[in-house]
């Protein structure tokens, strides 16, 4: 089944047809606010729904990883100011802010940009120890009906294009010096595609919600909030849950559900198989990944919010892959103390053969605005990897980061990573750094 076909039932299913007109006759009315009882505007009421919704911990836009369109989008609403004024950047930052919020009023449409480069060098390899690449993400979502965070529906969509600079790029390095951890494995070689669309909506006063279509797995199930490539720790060890055979964006559906503000439940099914490349040359396959989440959310006083989740998961056979079917389970935690965050994430797989690791420990912490300057942050962390493969040696993997918020929209990271005793290597530890250039819109 094509995924634009899937798009077409959820709409149907919601009413999405059926409300388009009453939704532009709402934005014409005034409404009441909850909390001084004055009318407020239709921009301002909507201006409300989109803070109250940024700020929803469980329901609305809640944050997956950072990755996520929703998440990303987000960020973008809560912009900080940065270090520098960066003169025509700067001020095409904020046309397009001002563009995408009038947007945002008059259509609902939320589109963000943005473009990241990441050169990498490491002290041994062959034939090369030298690599870089580029990464221009579109993403956006328009919101069909509802009300933000309670019963919005909503039509997501991510348009992305990878490319090289005329050598190897960051996700092959490792294959340089024998190590089976990519140090950036996001960032390939991959046709310019439009990656996911799928339609979200939430029900029960945002107490439920679902998203189906071609989607990512990985942007739901044990996530932790330092899991991006583009934001935060390049090493895949960090930025991906190794133990769990996740599949590449494809058709599938995932659905949340919070009984309280503390406590929730999520499943998701799909794919298993995916083809690489675009949504329209995606087709079920016929093997199957299913995962179920529980989760707890805490906000201690003084200290901060909190996440703590359980994910299971099942695979397929994908005998073109020589991959058994079998079950993974993890666990990850990332609790704020106050501007310092620990993080740790433990996997395990069921046999040997689901992915390239049986297990693997992750450990580390991340620190907001170490030197006081608004969107930076600092981050350390270490992580064991045990290979399905038993005649293969473990890793282990220390990498430290510094995010610079140069500007509203601009970030610059100098990273730094040690991998130790890889796995078919011939070198005892192997450093390498980096330098990630981010600009956002």
């Amino acid at each position: 089944m094509k995924p634009v076909l899937l798009l077409s039932l959820a709409l149907v299913a919601t009413g999405v047809y059926g409300q388009t007109e009453d939704q532009d006759a709402d934005q014409g009315q005034g409404a009441v606010s909850e909390s001084s009882g004055e009318e407020l505007t239709a921009r301002q009421e909507y201006e409300r729904q989109e803070a109250e919704a940024a700020k929803k911990g469980s329901a609305g836009f809640f944050q997956r990883s950072a990755d996520n369109v929703t998440s990303q989008l987000k960020a973008d609403w809560l912009r900080v100011d940065g270090l520098f004024d960066l003169g025509p950047i700067s001020r095409l930052g904020e046309e397009f802010r001002a563009f995408n919020e009038d947007l945002r009023f008059t259509t609902r449409l939320d589109l963000g940009l943005a473009y990241t480069v990441l050169w990498q060098h490491a002290s041994a390899g062959e034939p090369h120890r030298t690599a870089a690449s580029g990464d221009f993400d579109f993403f956006g979502t328009w919101h069909a009906v509802g009300e933000l965070g309670r019963t919005a529906g909503l039509v997501g969509f991510a348009v992305e294009y990878r490319h090289d600079f005329g050598g190897i790029t960051p996700s092959d390095l490792n294959t340089q010096f024998g190590s089976l951890l990519s140090t950036a494995r996001s960032f390939n070689d991959n046709a310019a595609g439009l990656k996911q669309i799928w339609w979200q909506q939430h029900l029960a006063n945002g107490q439920f919600y679902m998203r189906i279509g071609d989607i990512d797995q990985n942007d739901f199930f044990s996530t932790n909030r330092f899991q991006s490539a583009n934001f935060f720790f390049l090493n895949e060890a960090f930025a991906e849950s190794l133990a769990v055979p996740f599949p590449d964006a494809g058709l599938g559906v995932v659905a949340f559900g919070f009984p309280n503000e503390s406590v929730y439940i999520g499943a998701g099914i799909g794919d298993a198989s995916p083809s690489s490349g675009s949504v329209a040359s995606d087709s079920l396959s016929g093997e199957i990944f299913a995962a179920l989440e529980v989760g707890l959310l805490t906000a201690f006083e003084g200290l901060g919010a909190g996440h703590y989740r359980l994910t299971v998961s099942h695979t397929d056979a994908i005998p073109q892959r020589n991959q058994p079917s079998g079950q993974s389970l993890a666990i990850s935690i990332d609790q704020e103390l106050g501007r310092f965050v620990p993080f740790t994430r433990l996997a395990f797989s069921e046999k040997e053969g689901l992915t390239s690791f049986r297990r693997i420990v992750t450990a580390g912490f991340g620190l907001e605005n170490p030197l006081g300057n608004a969107g930076d942050e600092f981050g350390m962390a270490a992580a064991w990897a045990q290979p399905s493969d038993p005649q293969l040696s473990d890793e282990w993997v220390i990498e430290s980061f510094y995010r610079l918020q140069l500007s509203p929209t601009v970030q610059f990271t100098p990273d730094l990573q040690f991998i130790i005793n890889p796995s078919s290597g011939t070198k005892d530890v192997v450093v390498v750094g980096g330098l990630r250039f981010r600009i956002q819109y």
